[in-house]
């Protein structure tokens, strides 16, 4: 059994893969274990520190495998659990943490608790909520308003309601039993027994209900997060996915007694409205009340995941022009709450940047470079797109088959097109296609996408110390286009810029902060240094030092650059570059 080191995942990439749309080894259409083994090799040369495989238990499979019927099982499509634990050796022979995803709030309405529940079975009564009346928790949200206009479904068999906060055939498990949560507790052990080094704890906000609430972030949540982290010690990830104001999630993870890692979800919408508005306020403003949280803790800063991408955490005014920016001439892929407010769109990261890797690449160089673990949804570094015949079908449409290569069915399967349990991004789609996107010719490509995310992620690693715990400072370089900041650690400086503006944008760096500003000065550019440009977007940005002692950087449209300053490099280490800097004018 591997043991997990929470300060490892605090740089190095995790990235996300669903095993049904990942590789098929065996020629039936369904992504499995094997076929996620076969490809270890890749992910170790991308840079992956730890892999986060979605769902993987037995399963109806009426949502894609968060709703579960047995947790201790495999579902078979997937291989069993002799496949589970080669992959888990595999890809700790490789340095890779295993990383599963974990549905706790609710079960199938399949599973065998559930059945003795509905038959009001002595020991099995209260294991989920059930009512005479549909009335309970009035304040709770419907959380799939397009799909469900009520939180509660009668059973016939009881002949009562049962709570469902998801959708109908996932019903509510009651954590106020204590047998509930020795439930839970045992199939966390089951699995740590496997090697498993970590879990995503999907939908935690929502595990215990109490009335005259909302039923989301109670104390009694957390309570029982602590039960879970005593239980499976310091080691052990334990990524909540939480979304709500930075208070909210950040109470998850900030004394570190609960989770190590959760999402950023408030940081995630305001790099897309970054892009949209051209200019970095709204990142200012979020990153300004983003709470500290504890050392042994860290942020998951995505960009895109397998559900849709939500805006819960943005305020009324910036959800109107978030739809704006991306609702538009998408409205099969949209989700909206009972209010008529933009809840979340089901699309892709390169679909919404309009299939521009600048785009992409700015993005990423911003994910990877602030404070926090940087998390890549599979198909992303090589800007997979969407099938938009399957925008009605809930969240499919994200979640196609990963395009390996310009082969039939993108070199995901053998099976016939048809059989493939979701089809590829078809030849309509102009621009993401298999055959204009895959791993296989990026990989073979200097200039592409793949290889510029691979060698981002490679810098990024070679300079963890100061990216995974260096200080966050903002810089103002005098212009509302351009996003600056700076990680420093131990006398080394890392700058870090970008440009959100659709044109070429200059930044001035001064060479320290005035005293004014913030009370104090402190020095960005220490007398005599040279900044070593170690990273920076396919089209290079021109600087030059200033007279003043400052920098000063032009970034192209939608260019980035990071800039290391301080002793390492400046006594002799060679800088990480991709290609020289020709001098600004």
């Amino acid at each position: 059994m591997s043991s997990f080191n929470p300060q490892s995942a605090r740089r190095r990439l995790m990235y996300q893969a669903m095993p049904a749309s990942f590789s098929d080894s065996n020629g039936d259409g369904i992504g499995d274990l094997q076929g996620i083994t076969n490809h270890l090799d890749y992910l170790q040369w991308l840079g992956v520190e730890s892999l986060w495989l979605g769902p993987i238990f037995d399963s109806p499979l009426a949502d894609g495998g968060y709703d579960v019927r047995n947790y201790g099982k495999i579902l078979p499509a997937f291989g069993n659990l002799k496949d589970f634990d080669k992959l888990t050796h595999e890809a700790h022979q490789r340095g890779i943490k295993i990383i599963i995803d974990l549905p706790l709030n609710h079960t199938s309405i399949t599973h065998e608790a559930f059945i003795r529940s509905q038959n009001r079975e002595p020991g099995y009564e209260d294991l989920y909520h059930w009512e005479d009346h549909p009335d309970r928790y009035p304040d709770a949200e419907v959380i799939f308003p397009h799909e469900e206009n009520s939180n509660w479904e009668f059973d016939p068999v009881r002949g009562q309601y049962y709570l469902h906060r998801f959708l109908r055939h996932q019903a509510d498990l009651n954590y106020e039993n204590e047998k509930v949560q020795e439930m839970a507790l045992d199939v966390i052990r089951f699995w740590k027994s496997r090697g498993v080094d970590g879990f995503r704890l999907d939908a935690v906000p929502y595990l215990f209900k109490k009335d005259d609430t909302d039923c989301a972030h109670l104390p009694e949540t957390h309570e029982f997060l602590k039960k879970i982290r005593r239980a499976v010690g310091e080691e052990t990830i334990l990524l909540a996915e939480a979304d709500g104001s930075p208070d909210k999630v950040a109470a998850y993870v900030n004394d570190g007694t609960e989770c190590n890692m959760a999402f950023n979800f408030p940081l995630m919408p305001q790099l897309f409205l970054a892009i949209a508005r051209g200019n970095r306020t709204g990142l200012d403003a979020v990153l300004k009340k983003t709470p500290t949280i504890a050392a042994s803790s860290q942020w998951g800063n995505f960009l895109r995941n397998h559900d849709e991408l939500t805006t819960i955490a943005l305020p009324p005014d910036e959800r109107d022009e978030f739809a704006e920016a991306y609702a538009q001439n998408r409205s099969a892929a949209c989700i909206w709450t009972e209010r008529g407010e933009l809840r979340g769109i089901r699309a892709r990261l390169a679909e919404l940047l309009d299939g521009d890797d600048r785009k992409i690449e700015l993005l990423g160089a911003v994910q990877f470079a602030l404070p926090g673990t940087p998390v890549l949804y599979y198909g992303d570094e090589i800007g997979m797109g969407d099938n938009p015949d399957l925008r009605s079908q809930d969240r499919d449409q994200v979640r196609t088959p990963m395009q390996w290569s310009a082969e039939p069915n993108g070199g995901f399967s053998t099976a016939a097109p048809e059989d493939l349990h979701l089809p590829t991004v078809p030849e309509s789609n102009q621009g993401f296609h298999f055959t204009e996107r895959n791993v296989q010719d990026q990989r073979a490509l200097e200039g592409s996408l793949l290889s510029r995310i691979q060698r981002m992620i490679s810098t990024g690693n070679q300079h963890a110390p100061i990216f995974n715990d260096g200080k966050y400072r903002p810089v103002n370089v005098g212009n509302p286009a351009v996003f600056a900041f700076t990680r420093e650690l131990d006398g080394e400086t890392m700058l870090c810029l970008a440009n959100f503006s659709g044109e070429a944008q200059p930044a001035r760096v001064p060479a320290a902060i005035p005293q004014a500003l913030i009370g104090r000065a402190e020095t960005i550019i220490p007398p005599g240094a040279e900044p070593s440009v170690i990273a920076h977007s396919k089209d290079a940005p021109r600087s030059a030092k200033a007279a003043n002692g400052g920098l000063r950087v032009d970034l192209p449209a939608y260019g980035w650059s990071w800039h290391h300053i301080g002793p390492q490099l400046n006594q002799g280490t060679k800088p990480t570059t991709q290609a020289a800097l020709p001098a600004a004018r």
